[in-house]
């Protein structure tokens, strides 16, 4: 039996007001699966299979610093997340959590001007390391807390990693598009950045890369105070738009 439009405006809410900002991405992520007709629909899993590979693939060639490889696959994830939404719509781009990549994408911005500055990111492993680190914690702690104030307890509180996992694996990404893509046409010098991708290393390459990563994540994180009536993993909109007439 066809879902209604009064079917598509509860699940709409449901998702909107209750799973999301308890960070329950495992029902938000199986509503994502349904089709119209109230039941798992193939492309819809195709399409986010094929988005989560690139994301996958991505994060293991940054590992291996196999940059340019890493960068494609980030616009690849990027696109085949922006064919889903074309296609399917608000309820299956919920569980991409699109407000992290929105917001690291500030903190690209902010990189610009740093580097632009004089800074590299070129300290040491062991600063660069604990920089890192604290970042991390730091965009931990927080979602930590938001859950908390949303009264999650005990074990579901681990449901914050879930989220700062998926929000690492964005701030990876976006900063990967930033730093081979777009920062080398901005800084001073910006050939010599761009070269840096070609021939990496895990002494500067790396290092920039990780920097780059937690930094991204913890603006990501903390630019929710800018969005003090919405949680962080809520849909990617200003306005809550609810139509029966697909969005006529």
């Amino acid at each position: 039996m066809p879902l209604t439009a009064e079917d598509k405006t509860v699940i709409d809410e449901v998702t909107d007001r209750h799973l999301l900002p308890r960070f329950d991405l495992r029902s938000v992520l199986s509503l994502a699966a349904y089709g119209p007709r109230a039941r798992i629909d193939g492309p819809r899993l195709a399409l986010g299979s094929a988005a989560v590979a690139c994301g996958l693939a991505a994060v293991a060639c940054a590992a291996l610093l196999r940059v340019q490889w890493a960068a494609a696959l980030s616009v690849a994830c990027y696109l085949w997340i922006g064919a889903g939404i074309g296609a399917f719509g608000p309820a299956w781009a919920a569980p991409w959590l699109l407000r992290l990549p929105a917001a690291a994408a500030v903190g690209v911005i902010a990189l610009v001007g740093l580097m632009a500055g004089g800074w590299l990111g070129t300290p040491g492993a062991g600063l660069a390391a604990t920089a890192a680190v604290v970042l991390v914690v730091a965009a931990c702690g927080y979602l930590g807390v938001e859950l908390r104030n949303h009264s999650v307890a005990g074990w579901a509180l681990t449901r914050s990693l879930a989220v700062a996992a998926i929000g690492a694996v964005h701030a990876l990404m976006v900063s990967l598009l930033g730093l081979v893509y777009v920062e080398p046409a901005f800084v001073p010098h910006g050939e010599l950045l761009a070269r840096l991708w070609h021939r990496p290393g895990y002494g500067r390459a790396g290092m920039l890369l990780l920097l780059a990563t937690a930094w991204c994540l913890a603006v990501g994180v903390f630019s929710q105070i800018l969005w003090d009536d919405r949680p962080i993993t809520a849909p990617l909109a200003h306005l809550q738009w609810r139509s029966g007439q697909g969005g006529r």
